[in-house]
């Protein structure tokens, strides 16, 4: 038997849930399980010593930027005193953008490579309101009746990579005022 893997391995592929993508490469990848297999953040920022600029957000987003923007302006006609910063909340999240009014977390944005991650916590009644809607989609109805309810609320998470992702945030995000 050769201790020469390369000229014997078999490469499988096999597709990531849309969780798991993220910007990290194949290569990175092996770096990492070389390197002790660290964790790797969700967030396309996962170095805790380098908090990201505002002005980054246009290359790592790319077309999705565009929708990013949408969410901002949304949630200023929302809630106009509402102010945004980052934060480094875990080493598996990585750099995440929080969205907040007064002391009130109204959602959590992660950039991704070319999407972002958006979390919005619902409370009991909240969830109760948009369930009842005639208006939600299945595919949101399914996911939020999934997510498991705690004491703080729901935490519901959507990749927005098209404006039909973003569409399903935005019709959220005014619950959350409830």
């Amino acid at each position: 038997m050769s201790d020469d893997f390369s000229e014997t391995a078999e490469v499988i592929r096999v597709p990531l849930a849309p969780a798991f993508q993220s910007h990290i490469s194949l290569e990175e990848i092996g770096e990492s399980l070389i390197n002790g297999g660290k964790c790797m953040a969700i967030s396309y920022f996962g170095d805790k010593e380098k908090q990201p600029e505002k002005s980054e957000l246009p290359d790592i987003l790319g077309t999705t930027f565009s929708l990013w923007e949408k969410t901002d302006e949304q949630l200023l006609t929302l809630c106009p005193e509402l102010t945004g910063y980052w934060k480094f909340p875990t080493k598996k999240a990585g750099w995440t953008w929080i969205d907040a009014q007064k002391k009130s977390v109204m959602l959590y944005r992660q950039p991704c490579e070319n999407h972002f991650r958006a979390t919005i916590v619902l409370g009991e009644a909240s969830v109760n309101a948009v369930l009842d809607s005639s208006e939600l989609s299945d595919t949101l109805k399914t996911k939020i009746e999934e997510t498991t309810a705690y004491a703080e609320g729901r935490s519901i998470l959507i990749e927005i990579h098209t404006e039909k992702d973003l569409d399903e945030l935005l019709y959220l995000l005014p619950y959350k005022l409830k």
